[in-house]
């Protein structure tokens, strides 16, 4: 029976250090989201993984966006040329080329914002240029999650065939790449997991519409993906933890940001206009309070202030 167990075990993410730091589309805390720059600025932060999302242009070419609409995070709407085409699958590479990204939530974060215009939209492709020419010394995680695939695959965008064809060019179609394939979809995921080596994670919001937090639910996931993304607000104590790790599934929470209204209120602090202008609680407690729970990876905007608590907790 425990052989058999062990043979349908997923491949597990091949995390370097536990608990990892995920920059979550980056150092999106500190420069536009999912452009070069930030998840460059991650790096070199010591960001032990980094976090993004795929959408498809209308040519078939995975670009980095945390959702097809691209008004909030690039200037499209400014663009009359752009007029009612604002889904990035109404759109070829060339045109999203054009584009320049722009921090989502200026008003929270004015030095990410200072940023805006000065990059671009990349492909999936550059950032793993961009991970690859790291130094080999210090290997970085990539996390990959796969937005709304059932939507693009009534659109004729089929992202698993983009995702796996994109790996395979690459080279990083195996479990050593340090890649993980992410996605809310189930059934997407148990599709993929026949036709991928590289680890699969089972992302789980606040609301669970699946019950994928459930007993029943962590025996289901287990039979397809190595681990959980899990909203933070579900590890209220560490019993999800426990029970996910029971079922040899490791556990990423998302998303922690430093901002008072993203935190849970033990964890907020009073904004100041001159010390906290930005309304920061600590998130640096926040991360110790989840690593004490047993999480193995933490997604966050800010790296910088989660990694302190982080490399406190290691071995």
């Amino acid at each position: 029976m425990i052989v058999d167990l062990l043979r349908q075990r997923p491949a597990v993410p091949s995390l370097v250090v536990t608990p990892a730091v995920a920059a979550h589309r980056g150092a999106s805390g500190h420069r536009p989201e999912h452009t070069l720059e930030s998840f460059r600025t991650a790096i070199a932060m010591g960001a032990d993984e980094i976090e993004l999302d795929l959408v498809s242009t209308k040519d078939g070419v995975l670009v980095v966006r945390h959702e097809s609409d691209l008004r909030k995070s690039t200037d499209i709407a400014e663009r009359p040329e752009f007029e009612g085409r604002w889904r990035v699958e109404q759109l070829t590479l060339a045109e999203v080329r054009t584009l320049r990204a722009r921090e989502r939530k200026p008003e929270l974060r004015p030095g990410s914002a200072a940023y805006d215009g000065r990059f671009g939209v990349p492909t999936f492709a550059e950032v793993l240029d961009l991970v690859a020419a790291n130094p080999a010394e210090r290997s970085i995680g990539v996390l990959v999650e796969i937005k709304d695939p059932q939507r693009s695959a009534r659109r004729g965008l089929p992202l698993d065939q983009l995702l796996l064809a994109e790996l395979a060019a690459h080279g990083v179609d195996h479990p050593r790449s340090r890649v993980s394939v992410m996605s809310f979809d189930p059934v997407f995921l148990r599709g993929l997991s026949a036709r991928v080596e590289v680890p699969l994670i089972q992302l789980i919001d606040k609301d669970d519409p699946f019950d994928l937090a459930t007993a029943d639910g962590l025996v289901e996931v287990q039979r397809y993906a190595a681990g959980l993304g899990v909203h933070h607000k579900l590890l209220a104590d560490a019993d999800l933890v426990r029970r996910a790790h029971e079922r040899w599934l490791t556990v990423h929470t998302w998303t922690l940001r430093a901002e008072n209204t993203y935190l849970p209120k033990r964890f907020r602090r009073r904004a100041h206009p001159a010390r906290n202008p930005l309304g920061h609680g600590d998130l640096h407690a926040y991360a110790e309070h989840l690593v004490a729970l047993g999480v193995d990876g933490l997604i966050t905007d800010q790296p910088d202030l989660v990694l302190p608590a982080v490399r406190a907790a290691r071995p």
